[in-house]
């Protein structure tokens, strides 16, 4: 901690930038956990004309009965009393679950690119790892919020999606941005330590 408080941390090359990458990180995980841990509403579904109230509403880990959300998402009986039609065979053949394990496997990432960020704050060299791990988040999140539009919209395509499925469309760009921030950070950052390093094998010869 007294390294953190040390002036001298925050004098490396690019360190007000990287600040600003933290802090979109960590507005980027906001966003990734209320789409992560939202009961509900990644889509929803209406039996009534006027689309004011949605019949069924559900998402990774809850399914919702017009706003009853006590149905967990692995109590197949449950839920298979309530899933729409259009989307129960998707349901069935266990579409969900890879959407899931992707989502929760994403915390894993979320933990290593936050420990990278600390390490660098107190004087490593972890440019690359915030840039690597970001990407796989950006595109974990992607391809689990596709597998999930494709499975669970059926045939429908007028069927909204709720707030929790575009706070990660919202995570996913983001968390992809940041990873190409980061990277040109470590490019320019190395090419001027190899610049210095020539300058310094240069130096004697002078």
């Amino acid at each position: 901690m007294q390294k953190i408080m040390d002036k001298r941390t925050w004098q490396q090359p690019y360190a007000m930038h990287t600040w600003g990458s933290v802090i979109v990180f960590g507005f980027t995980c906001l966003a990734f956990f209320v789409c992560l841990g939202a009961p509900a509403w990644w889509v929803s579904y209406y039996d009534r004309s006027d689309s004011l109230v949605a019949a069924v509403q559900f998402g990774l880990w809850r399914l919702c009965v017009r706003d009853y959300c006590i149905y967990d998402m692995t109590s197949k009986f449950m839920v298979e009393s309530f899933m729409p039609d259009v989307v129960l065979p998707a349901y069935r053949e266990g579409k969900l679950e890879p959407a899931q394990f992707l989502m929760a496997f994403n915390v894993v990432f979320i933990l290593i690119v936050l420990c990278s960020y600390f390490a660098f704050f107190i004087g490593k060299r972890t440019y690359y790892l915030e840039c690597i791990f970001q990407l796989l988040i950006g595109i974990s999140c992607v391809i689990s919020l596709t597998m999930f539009a494709s499975s669970f919209r059926g045939s429908l395509d007028y069927l909204p999606f709720g707030y929790a499925f575009w706070f990660g469309v919202a995570a996913s760009f983001f968390f992809i941005v940041n990873s190409f921030v980061m990277f040109a950070i470590s490019l320019t950052v190395n090419r001027k330590r190899e610049e210095r390093l020539q300058m310094a094998q240069m130096a004697p010869l002078a």
